[in-house]
């Protein structure tokens, strides 16, 4: 891999498969090792996590910080862990873990539920002027279409493919903008 540039690497998963999660954590610290080894111990690396939301980044950010109250028991209380992502979160334990270790900056990429549902319910084009404040910078693509064909093989039919598709660009829109931010 060509590490000469900065940007961003994004190392897909599924959720539910630790092995995966494992070769996300290989990732980050073979990032690591090649960041220090090029720009010295104060290289820059952040970690941006799918399974936190951005309002979530005030606990993220005590964790990280290593507060000797404040641990992984503490951190899924506090960001409801069971209702926001709902995931075992032990599959998540070994890259929060090492970032706190490592003091490296975790970042939660997702929007609020509340906002998922108001985007559900009306429409990204539809929020009320209350949420812009939430959106991503830019706004979002909401007329963004399928072909018929890759419709039918993703969404098998559903009468709602539309709204599931909007909902889902959103939802990367946000992550990507929550990225950018750092």
């Amino acid at each position: 891999a060509n590490l000469n540039t900065r940007g961003v690497v994004c190392v897909a998963e599924r959720h539910d498969c630790f092995d995966h999660h494992l070769a996300q954590l290989y990732t980050i610290k073979s990032l690591r090792k090649t960041l220090r080894r090029r720009e010295g111990p104060d290289a820059g690396l952040a970690v941006g996590l799918e399974a936190f939301q951005r309002p979530h980044q005030a606990y993220l950010d005590r964790y990280v910080a290593g507060a000797p109250d404040y641990g992984l028991r503490e951190l899924f209380r506090d960001v409801r862990w069971s209702d926001t992502w709902g995931y075992d979160p032990l599959h998540y334990a070994p890259i929060l873990e090492d970032a706190r270790l490592h003091g490296t900056r975790l970042v939660g990429l997702s929007p609020p539920d509340e906002l998922l549902d108001a985007v559900t319910r009306v429409g990204s084009e539809n929020l009320d002027r209350g949420t812009s404040a939430f959106l991503p910078t830019g706004g979002t693509d909401a007329g963004r279409r399928l072909d018929a064909e890759r419709e039918q093989r993703l969404f098998a039919n559903r009468r709602d493919s539309q709204q599931l598709l909007e909902v889902q660009n959103f939802r990367d829109e946000y992550m990507a903008d929550s990225a950018a931010l750092h």
